[in-house]
């Protein structure tokens, strides 16, 4: 049986997480929060919100999503940073989180102002264009962007995301440069096209 990733990633955490609870005293005992540092709609907040799901389920206590959008991730880094470190208010990040840890102009300690609590998944990601740009294959892509430089957009949901640095590593392995393209009412960042 084959159950969507989602699915058994938020019922793996929300084991790792209800286990040494169970043997604790009554947490929780109020809502818990888990901020994620990007808005509604993103894969982050998706993987949140269904985790948030299960989790309120498990712990018969209301898990709710709090998106604090901004500033590549930093704005809601630095709620979580100014929480109380009482069990309540947890971060649910991506990738990004790696790549500000060697920032310097990020106001947060990254090192040490968080202790990691699981790893809720992993994903893929796949390389779409539009139907209309006449590349249907990598190379047909690659030979188009190189023979149009910065002719091609691709959308991106912010500097450090995944949809960002992925981008990135395309450019520097084909040595290719299509511009991001901010995502304007979108539900969620598409890849590159």
């Amino acid at each position: 049986m084959n159950l969507p990733i989602f699915k058994v990633t938020a019922l793996l955490l929300a084991s790792i997480i209800t286990a040494p609870v169970m043997a604790a005293a009554a947490w929780p005992e109020k809502t818990v929060r888990i901020i994620i540092p990007w808005p509604p709609g993103g894969s982050t907040d998706i993987v949140g919100r269904l985790l948030a799901a299960e989790l309120s389920q498990r712990l018969k206590q209301q898990v709710i999503i709090d998106n604090r959008a901004g500033g590549g991730s930093i704005v809601g880094l630095q709620i979580a940073t100014a929480a109380a470190p009482d069990g309540y208010t947890m971060m649910l990040t991506s990738t990004a989180y790696g790549f500000l840890i060697d920032k310097q102009q990020v106001p947060v300690d990254l090192v040490n102002s968080f202790a990691p609590v699981a790893m809720i998944g992993t994903g893929e990601s796949a390389l779409t264009v539009h139907p209309s740009l006449p590349a249907k294959t990598t190379q047909e892509l690659i030979a188009l962007a190189k023979a149009n430089p910065g002719a091609l957009n691709y959308a991106s949901s912010g500097i450090g995301g995944f949809p960002h640095m992925s981008t990135e590593l395309l450019k520097l392995k084909t040595g290719i440069d299509p511009r991001a393209r901010a995502v304007q009412g979108a539900a969620a960042p598409r890849s590159p096209t």
